[in-house]
């Protein structure tokens, strides 16, 4: 039966500082990008007295069920896995990664899954910690030269490996056939904080003498004490007690007589372990660990786990540009299926001249715009931005498209068409994906706009000698979050000369240099020095550009504009 690891949950993101200044564990809602810095004033989380953090370091939020994290200019980088992460570059984030800030080394974990290769550890403190110790570093340089063959044999392997399953095999044969330790596992923590009564371990390969093919479970236990004492970066080495063990202490002073353990450190941190030991009755038939042999294998087994360490920050460089292809690769296809349905960038629609943009920015976020002439004359609009990143967003993004100018051509009822749509969208769509929407019907005979707002908000009417303005109503919840919701008509007047501004979230809510938001009042003030649909989203973009400091948008922004020209 496999026993358990953490993965973050979809909704929140769970931060440990296993390294740095004291610090309490983070819990990041996936609601909005988290800014992380030094300056409280414009930080989400601060990270306060080190001048090695920036004031606005990086941001980290949630794209479709992804954590993302991006270093935004820092001075001194941010590193996910020991890897420094390119500025402006967006790095997916998986449970069990680190990720370096400054002074201090986060991991990444949370909610509770099965995995069969996660045993736990044993509490044996109390009857083992007086047998543990420490070896300084100066006992290894000569021991090593000693086994030099050895090394440089076994450091040829691990450096090839091309998986980290792969390297704990040849680290194992190396230690396994170099000591005497007739028992050996490489194991990685799968937990955040000190090593407890509760903590759990991966095994990602073991050895057992004369069972070269073991399976994690003929190694079944870990000495809790050795592992806490490896756990600041030393190797220690677990002796044997003299005489017999009396009754009643625990099952591991039991068993284990001898135990060593080296900690691999990638980018200062101990993320895996090199473990062996010996226990009672293996010791009893005759295992030698006494000699020059056990006198070595400490020196042996550092040497192989720093070579473990540069080997594993290799895969993890690789791992990281594997994730950014994909993530790259994905939103590529999303991108070419949004500009495929995204209509001319101007024109006219019966009495009404339109204009539309839509910038990419990182990510691909599922931005739609559609606008047309129903068969009655009348005119519908509607604009919306699916949760979540990528093809998954970009094919929901189409299909919901689809979904309601099909239904429009048959009713041109706004209410029927988005209850059609949030069915649609609640059945096929994947948990979590939802559609924020305005869906608007506009008539030129009876001079009203019908709409449906469906979670999304970022509009705005203007009529003629007015400002832009937000239109109150009673709305509904975004497609998809309730498969019964009913959603009804309003109405907002829309004569000769009126004007429509929409817009998706990412001309709202991107941030600037000192972490503030676009805002709907900018949005309002800029319009009010345009009237030409053109003019209008034009000068909408600029602003944006220059409030954005001329970097990356961090969201797709798509702004239409829609006057009624007609007299």
């Amino acid at each position: 039966m496999g026993t358990t690891s953490y993965h973050h949950s979809p909704g929140i993101l769970h931060l440990q500082a296993i390294s740095g200044p004291p610090l309490a564990p983070l819990a990041i809602p996936s609601g909005k990008p988290a800014v992380i810095g030094r300056q409280a004033t414009t930080a989400d989380i601060v990270l306060a007295g080190d001048l090695s953090v920036s004031r606005n370091h990086a941001t980290v939020f949630s794209r479709g069920g992804t954590w993302l994290i991006c270093d935004i200019g820092s001075k001194h980088g941010t590193y996910l896995n020991g890897v420094r992460i390119p500025p402006h570059e967006l790095a997916p984030i998986r449970d069990g990664d680190f990720i370096r800030i400054g002074p201090w080394t986060f991991h990444v974990g949370g909610r509770p899954v099965t995995s069969p290769r996660l045993l736990t550890t044993n509490d044996d403190i109390q009857s083992s910690a007086n047998r543990v110790r420490r070896l300084p570093d100066h006992e290894f340089s000569l021991k090593v030269r000693e086994r030099l063959e050895l090394l440089i044999d076994a450091a040829g392997t691990i450096a090839a490996s091309s998986t980290i399953e792969g390297l704990a095999h040849a680290a194992l044969d190396a230690v396994i056939g170099a000591t005497p330790y007739p028992r050996a596992a490489f194991i990685r923590r799968v937990h955040s904080g000190e090593f407890d009564a509760q903590s759990r371990v991966e095994v990602i390969a073991s050895r057992i003498q004369n069972m070269p093919d073991s399976p994690p479970g003929e190694f079944d236990s870990f000495s809790l004490t050795v592992l806490r004492a490896a756990d600041d970066g030393k190797v220690v080495v677990l002796d044997g007690g003299p005489g017999e063990i009396p009754p009643g202490q625990s099952l591991i002073d039991l068993r284990i007589q001898h135990a060593l353990c080296a900690p691999i450190l990638v980018d200062g941190v101990p993320c895996a372990y090199l473990y062996l030991d010996a226990r009672k009755h293996e010791s009893a038939a005759g295992v030698p660990l006494s000699g020059s042999s056990a006198d070595d294998a400490p020196a042996f087994c550092v040497a192989i786990a720093r070579v473990c360490g540069l080997a594993m920050a290799k895969l993890n460089r690789a791992a990281l540009d594997i994730r950014r292809q994909e993530l790259e690769k994905d939103l590529q296809a999303a991108r070419a299926a949004q500009n495929m349905l995204m209509p001319a960038a101007q024109g006219t629609l019966g009495p009404f001249d339109y204009a539309v943009r839509s910038c990419p920015g990182r990510l691909v976020a599922g931005d739609l715009f559609h606008a047309s002439v129903l068969p009655d004359g009348r005119v519908a609009v509607m604009i919306g931005d699916v949760a979540g990143k990528g093809i998954g967003a970009g094919i929901l993004m189409a299909g919901t498209q689809a979904h309601l100018a099909a239904s429009l051509t048959h009713h041109a009822d706004p209410a029927r068409a988005v209850q059609e749509a949030n069915r649609f969208v609640s059945i096929h769509g994947e948990p979590g994906r939802i559609v924020s929407l305005l869906l608007a019907i506009i008539d030129p005979a009876s001079g009203e706009m019908t709409f449906v707002d469906a979670g999304h908000g970022y509009w705005l009417v203007r009529t003629p000698g007015s400002l832009p303005r937000r239109v109150p109503c009673q709305g509904g919840p975004p497609i998809g979050t309730e498969r019964d919701t009913a959603y009804v008509n309003e109405h907002v007047p829309f004569g000769p000369g009126s004007s429509l501004i929409a817009f998706s979230d990412g001309l709202a809510e991107q941030p600037g240099p000192d972490g503030t938001r676009f805002g709907i009042e900018r949005v309002c003030e800029v319009c009010k020095r345009a009237d030409d649909p053109d003019r209008i989203v034009d000068a909408l973009l600029t602003e944006l550009r220059t409030f954005a400091g001329g970097g990356h948008l961090d969201d797709d922004v798509t702004i239409a504009a829609l006057r009624r020209a007609d007299s």
